[in-house]
Order: C-alpha cells, then sequence, then structure tokens
C-alpha cells in the first residue's frame, strides 16, 4: 500500500509539473487515502481548472479538494 501511495504521488507530482498552463511549483499537491488536496496560488482559473482535471484523470484517486487560489490582479480601481 505504502509502495502505491509513493507512486501515485510521484505520477501526480509529475503530471502537474508538465502540465502546460500551470507554471512549475505553484501548485503542491498531498494525497492521502486515495484522496488528494491541491494547494498553491495561479494567475487564472483555467491554471486551476488544469490541475483538477489532471488529478481526476489518474486511476485510483476517489477524492479531490482543490485548494488552488487564483491570485488577485490590479485593475484601474485598485491603482492610486
Amino acid at each position: 500500500m505504502r509502495n502505491s501511495l509513493a507512486a501515485t504521488t510521484m505520477t501526480l507530482l509529475n503530471r502537474i509539473d508538465w502540465e502546460a498552463a500551470i507554471l512549475p511549483e505553484t501548485v503542491t499537491a498531498q494525497v492521502q487515502d486515495e484522496c488528494v488536496s491541491l494547494n498553491g496560488a495561479v494567475d487564472w482559473n483555467f491554471q486551476k481548472d488544469a490541475a483538477a482535471l489532471d488529478v481526476r484523470s489518474l486511476l485510483g484517486i476517489v477524492g479531490l479538494s482543490n485548494q488552488i487560489t487564483i491570485r488577485p490582479r490590479a485593475n484601474a480601481h485598485n491603482i492610486a
């Protein structure tokens, strides 16, 4: 069981690292009891969705907690 957890974690981290929509080292993942928790911050919602899609497509994952946040961006109202 421990080896399959380590293999699943490594596979997940490799998939996120190779995802073109996500900058390296902006998203972290933890696997526990076949459930994945994603954390980090990205610039756009499609990046958050891409990370979740990568996780959902892995065999053996039964749950996902997507805690990735979208970084706030400056707009004309925020600039003094």
